[in-house]
């Protein structure tokens, strides 16, 4: 399994966050969980392979102002 895709910190609190691991789900491939402000969902337009799910929602995390 490839490593996850870097995500910069938290832009609310600054904490180091991690992608969310669901057990109903999947692997932690469309959830991003920050230890203050919980996790964050994210809608990932391919939905088949975890690894390209992973790389668009970091991509849209990473992706702000």
């Amino acid at each position: 399994m490839a490593e996850d895709p870097k995500l910069k910190d938290c832009p609310f609190c600054g904490s180091s966050v991690k992608f969310c691991k669901d057990e109903y789900y999947c692997d932690g491939c469309h959830r991003v969980n920050c230890p203050n402000c919980g996790w964050f969902d994210f809608d990932p337009e391919e939905d088949e392979d975890f690894e390209i799910m992973k790389a668009q929602v970091a991509k849209k995390w990473n992706s702000r102002v």
